[in-house]
């Protein structure tokens, strides 16, 4: 399924995360593979913890970062295929 800025996006539950500081950790459990997340990617990850249309993320780190929407919208798509892709989170449409 591809994701759009009208796709309501969430982290898998059966996933772990945590944050260490500013980053977070994240190990999928069915593969047990880590992995981390820094500085933007943290963040998305923190939203990711609800229920939020991808159009409300890009907004809302297009306000905390400062930079373009047509910028930010399509590295937000870009790294939230790239965890669909991975199994990290989940879409429902």
């Amino acid at each position: 399924m591809k994701i759009t800025t009208e796709s309501i996006v969430s982290a898998n539950p059966k996933n772990l995360s945590t944050s260490i500081g500013a980053d977070q950790v994240i190990l999928d459990t069915s593969n047990n593979l880590y992995f981390g997340l820094e500085d933007v990617a943290s963040r998305i990850w923190e939203l990711l913890s609800g229920k939020h249309q991808v159009s409300d993320i890009v907004e809302l780190i297009e306000e905390e970062y400062e930079v373009d929407n047509s910028r930010c919208r399509e590295d937000v798509l870009s790294f939230l295929e790239d965890l669909h892709l991975k199994g990290l989170i989940e879409i429902a449409d």
